[in-house]
């Protein structure tokens, strides 16, 4: 069986909010159910906090423990954090509570190692994500999933632990990016190799923004094959596009604002700074 999880946390109480990250989920979850191969999909869409991403993720591993896993596709758009690792924020986000409300690299590794993949694949979307994955010996990938049948591991992030990702209000570049890779297929097998082909391809000439890739492995599996609904998809995607152009810049590290309760009235009034990660 495979198995996929879907986070996105858009709102945060002591954060700049990030509503491009609401559709990053929603289309991913889309492309997901597209493909067809995903057996169990757990979305966790309401930008949930740090205790409750603990509580749903632990209870998606004991429920799917045991099982004969093929493959597991762990997704996260939001803010984040290098500090030691990268660490992705939940709602509740407080640079003096870091273990606390974030997430760290390491323990997504260590949940997914639970369930004795034979192939793990990571899509990170947020700042300073970048993990290198070189720490110690044996590197920090293969020590977290020692005890697994792993064959391949692929980890695809926005940026670079130095770098930010940028978003608009209707997604972030790098999730849009990813999902171009397929989208602008008709037809055949997209491998994930070929989706980091694109990415690096088109994101080549933005200095701001690198994609930072790990892999044990060729990278060679199917993703998905093309199939004719995908294109609802890409309709979908194009139609936000097209309602929704502000650009958000996101800041290098998410800093402590007031909670928003209000918007102003005239998209040209969003910041364009801090507000993502």
């Amino acid at each position: 069986m495979n198995l996929a999880v879907v986070i996105s946390v858009s709102e945060y109480q002591y954060a700049s909010a990030l509503p491009g990250c609401k559709l990053d989920a929603q289309h991913m979850q889309h492309m997901l159910q597209l493909t067809g191969r995903f057996d169990d999909i757990l979305v966790l869409d309401q930008s949930p906090s740090t205790p409750d991403l603990r509580t749903h993720l632990n209870d998606w591993v004991k429920r799917n423990k045991g099982q004969l896993v093929d493959e597991v596709f762990w997704y996260f758009t939001g803010h984040g954090i290098y500090y030691g690792d990268a660490r992705f924020c939940g709602r509740d986000y407080s640079p003096q509570l870091l273990e606390a409300t974030s997430l760290s690299n390491q323990e997504v590794d260590d949940l997914l190692r639970l369930l004795q993949p034979r192939v793990v694949v990571k899509v990170i979307d947020a700042c300073q994500s970048g993990a290198p994955y070189i720490k110690g010996h044996p590197p920090a990938f293969r020590r977290a999933l020692e005890h697994s049948r792993l064959e391949s591991f692929i980890s695809m992030c926005s940026c670079t632990r130095e770098q930010s990702s940028y978003a608009h209000l209707f997604g972030s570049d790098f999730t849009l990016t990813w999902l171009e890779a397929v989208l602008q297929r008709r037809s055949g097998v997209v491998s994930y190799r070929q989706i980091e082909q694109h990415l690096i391809q088109q994101f080549q000439h933005q200095v701001a923004q690198t994609p930072f890739f790990v892999k044990q492995g060729t990278g060679h599996e199917m993703f998905c094959r093309i199939n004719p609904h995908m294109q609802t998809l890409a309709r979908t995607i194009q139609a936000a596009r097209l309602g929704k152009r502000v650009m958000i810049n996101r800041s290098e590290r998410p800093k402590p604002s007031q909670p928003r309760s209000t918007w102003p009235d005239r998209t040209s009034g969003w910041p364009r700074t801090q507000p993502a990660g």
